[in-house]
């Protein structure tokens, strides 16, 4: 019996338009199985879902980085792993210096910042409902401290994904966790913020065994997640080598893949 379902959100639950369909909303609420959206997203950006949605239970943002219980006048924090500040400054000009010509943003809890309008930070704010503010590097980092939760570029050439995360990576930074998340995304976020650690931290909260559970996901960065549950579901937009953790292929985003895999696998 499955007492759990945990789902990510972008090329899964959301369609084309990065909305969720009647009909995937309707079995969601018909089931009654408790849901947790486990997202690169701010809980901000989560919002709306959860509301839409009627979510009560842990809801995992930026990839694990965040756990928090939806409230009506915002979010009570369960747990969290953000980066250090001197850390997330130093990759910030890492990141400007080698790769200039690269659009990327960071986020802490409540705000999304850049240092420059792309066409990556476009293509965020058409699927979000948060606006990036612009900022300066320089000045940013001489304000108070904040949480910097993720950092993430958008890289539109395949073979300079690859370049720039091997880069990142030969950094050796024991403390970072460095996550292709989408076809043109990489995430950078404390190595403590991973999905399969939210799913973790829900299982020993409600004491739920491994065959109890179930999850949805089509990214790199849902692998940990989909490792972690008995009955790992991937869409049929995701990659053979995210399909291979899977123990169910559902149908795609855009054909309510989350709805036919509830329905047709539990």
């Amino acid at each position: 019996m499955i007492k759990h379902i945990f789902s990510d959100l972008d090329g899964t639950l959301l369609n084309e338009s990065g909305q969720i369909t009647q009909e995937t909303e309707q079995t969601i609420k018909d089931k009654g199985i408790p849901f947790t959206l486990v997202s690169a997203r701010t809980p901000k950006d989560m919002a709306p879902i959860v509301s839409k949605l009627g979510l009560e239970s842990p809801q995992v943002a930026f990839n694990g980085g965040l756990i928090y219980l939806p409230k009506k006048d915002g979010h009570e924090i369960v747990s969290e792993h953000y980066l250090q500040w001197d850390l997330a400054e130093k990759m910030i000009t890492l990141i400007q210096t080698y790769y200039p010509h690269l659009g990327f943003s960071f986020y802490d809890d409540a705000n999304w910042y850049t240092c420059s309008l792309d066409e990556g930070i476009k293509i965020e704010a058409s699927i979000g409902s948060q606006t990036p503010q612009l900022v300066d590097r320089n000045e940013f980092f001489k304000r108070k401290p904040v949480k910097i939760f993720k950092i993430m570029l958008w890289i539109f050439d395949e073979i300079e994904m690859i370049r720039v995360a091997e880069f990142l990576n030969s950094l050796e930074i024991k403390e970072l966790s460095i996550v292709q998340s989408s076809k043109f995304t990489l995430e950078i976020t404390d190595y403590e913020a991973q999905k399969s650690r939210g799913i973790d931290f829900i299982l020993d909260h409600y004491q739920l065994k491994k065959e109890e559970v179930a999850a949805f996901g089509d990214g790199h960065n849902d692998i940990p997640m989909l490792k972690k549950v008995g009955h790992p579901v991937v869409m049929e937009n995701a990659s053979d080598e995210v399909k291979a953790h899977g123990k169910y292929v559902t149908k795609r985003n855009t054909e309510n893949g989350v709805s036919y895999g509830m329905n047709t696998f539990f």
